[in-house]
């Protein structure tokens, strides 16, 4: 209990500061242009988002460490991940610099600046990534939580001073998420510089990562097209005003994910110790799901109740449209993350057969939003078909048992 009040603080206070931003960046560059930048950073969750089974992926090889007694080994382990990562998100920078800019053309953006910044700002979060599952998986909360912290108010700070020193655009605001990133990765480098050495190296055990990183990577290119494909289709289809009010309203249902990170971050590790210690996982897998579901209701009663006056304070009469689209966003949300914490009940026992239920969930919303996207609530019913598809055949699986051994 302490350790999840200790997230959901952290984790609500970086909202609040994340919200922040993405309202001053909303109020400072207007309808059209915040559809830019909203397209710009649903590129940068979609990547991120990709690469981001690298944290439990880490996280529960190092808690599995940690379990054993072997916690000085993981440092070791960071040193031989760290490296070869690096290597092999330049060489992925630099194949993809053509696609992205094909991709631009696509998505009508005036200029490709901001989505290469958005390029790079999604390859350097994997690498924080990794080192926040390090974090995790030795119960280095408060570390984490200091790194969480430090990201969301670095992007604040920077962006009011790249729009004061500079000027505010789209590409600008995507520049201080990506100067955000690096400051807490390096405040996570220097952690683990100060970590105790130890005598013996103990050697990276590649089969065990790759084991959890590729079924999770496919959970998480599931989850990115969920949360990210409806932004990039509105941007691709309907006038830059439409986009910046969807992208207000996606904003808003950012707030759900603010609650479903600490959780999310916790229910790795602590699986993994009820499975190592013999328990079943259910129980504790259902009580932290109810805990989000419950917490996440209180926000959406209010985007329900009173949408049009959050909205207007927040981002300005100009925003007023995204209120109503701001509800359906966040009950979709909602669906999204209980079905990703359902589905560590199945992944701490590595039965990766959920994973169908996904891949049809993800077809169903890909095919939908290219034949039905004449309208806004085309686009939004496709997204709730899609959630249902997933939830009710997983919420089921969970319910009759998973295998824990």
């Amino acid at each position: 209990m302490k350790r999840t009040l200790g997230l959901l603080v952290a984790g609500g206070t970086s909202a609040l500061v994340t919200v922040a931003y993405l309202v001053y960046v909303g109020r400072v560059l207007g309808l059209s242009e915040y559809g830019e930048f909203s397209a710009a950073l649903a590129f940068i969750y979609f990547g991120a988002i990709t690469l981001s089974p690298l944290t439990p992926a880490i996280a529960r090889t190092a808690a599995r460490r940690f379990a054993r007694g072997e916690a000085e080994s993981v440092i070791h382990l960071r040193r031989g991940v760290v490296t070869p990562l690096m290597i092999a998100l330049f060489v992925a920078a630099i194949l993809l610099v053509l696609p992205v800019l094909a991709l631009a053309r696509a998505l009508n953006f005036r200029s490709p600046l901001a989505l290469m910044v958005a390029l790079v700002a999604a390859l350097t979060f994997a690498l924080l990534s990794a080192d926040r599952g390090f974090l995790q998986g030795l119960f280095r909360f408060r570390a984490y939580n200091a790194s969480v912290l430090i990201e969301s108010l670095v992007r604040l700070i920077a962006a009011i001073a790249i729009f004061r020193i500079v000027a505010p655009s789209a590409a600008a605001a995507v520049i201080a998420y990506l100067a955000a990133i690096v400051a807490a990765e390096i405040f996570n480098a220097v952690l683990f510089r100060g970590s105790g050495a130890v005598s013996e190296k103990a050697p990276v055990d590649w089969e065990e990562l790759r084991g959890l990183f590729v079924p999770m990577m496919a959970l998480m290119l599931a989850a990115a097209l969920y949360q990210n494909a409806d932004m990039m289709a509105v941007k691709r289809w309907f006038p830059p005003a439409v986009a910046g009010e969807y992208g207000a309203a996606a904003a808003l249902a950012k707030m759900f994910g603010a609650v479903f990170t600490p959780l999310y971050v916790l229910a790795g590790p602590l699986l993994t110790q009820h499975q190592e210690r013999g328990e079943r996982l259910q129980g504790p897998a259902l009580r932290i799901a109810a805990i989000f579901v419950g917490i996440s209701s209180v926000g959406l009663a209010l985007l329900l109740l009173q949408g049009h006056q959050i909205v207007r304070l927040l981002f300005g009469e100009a925003f007023g449209g995204a209120a109503g689209i701001a509800v359906h966003l966040g009950a979709i949300s909602i669906l999204i993350h209980t079905s990703l914490l359902l589905s560590q009940v199945f992944i701490t026992v590595h039965d990766f057969r959920f994973l169908r239920w996904f891949a049809i969930a993800a077809t169903v919303q890909v095919v939908g939003l290219a034949l039905f996207h004449a309208t806004i609530g085309e686009i939004v019913m496709t997204l709730y078909a899609a959630q249902l598809t997933l939830i009710l055949p997983l919420s089921l699986q969970v319910v009759k048992g998973a295998r824990t051994t």
